[in-house]
């Protein structure tokens, strides 16, 4: 039996954490990000209801949760943009131009025009903010449970 104390529990419980990061189950699971012209993934113009009842509130939501879950181990502070790395089920299936975090929820910007942001934004299991139109320059609105649409003017 092994015995771990302090600092090698610690590098223990780091590694395993980490260890769904990157993992061949969730590869298989993405699909090859391809751009139209003008820089959006193929679901990048798709109304935002449209994408929640296609891909579901429910599962976009834990995926969400996964995705945040898993930039956040591999660093000490949560970053802002979200590598596709990163990127779990639905989300990586949605082919987003960039996935960010906000404070501890995730927002999938699906295109951008004109200095302005769209996408959705997905209220995380681990986040304690709950959002609210007009909130930080934000445009929200809810679609089905912690699924919301939102518009954000760049500046």
């Amino acid at each position: 039996m092994l015995k771990f104390s302090g600092y090698g529990a610690l590098v223990v419980v780091v590694m395993v954490l980490l260890a769904g990061c990157g993992s061949s189950d969730r590869d298989d699971n993405r699909n090859v990000v391809l751009l139209t012209d003008d820089g959006v993934g193929p679901y990048g113009d798709m109304p935002s209801d449209e994408l929640v009842a296609r891909f579901g509130a429910e599962a976009l939501v834990t995926d969400a949760t996964s995705t945040l879950r898993c930039a956040i181990g591999r660093t000490t502070q949560a970053p802002t943009i979200i590598g596709d790395s990163c990127w779990v089920g639905t989300i990586a299936q949605l082919q987003p131009m960039q996935v960010r975090n906000h404070r501890g929820n995730l927002m999938v910007v699906m295109n951008s025009t004109d200095g302005v942001d769209r996408g959705l934004y997905l209220v995380a299991f681990i986040g304690g903010y709950m959002p609210s139109d007009g909130d930080y320059g934000l445009r929200l609105r809810q679609i089905e449970g912690g699924a919301w649409a939102f518009e954000l003017a760049r500046h």
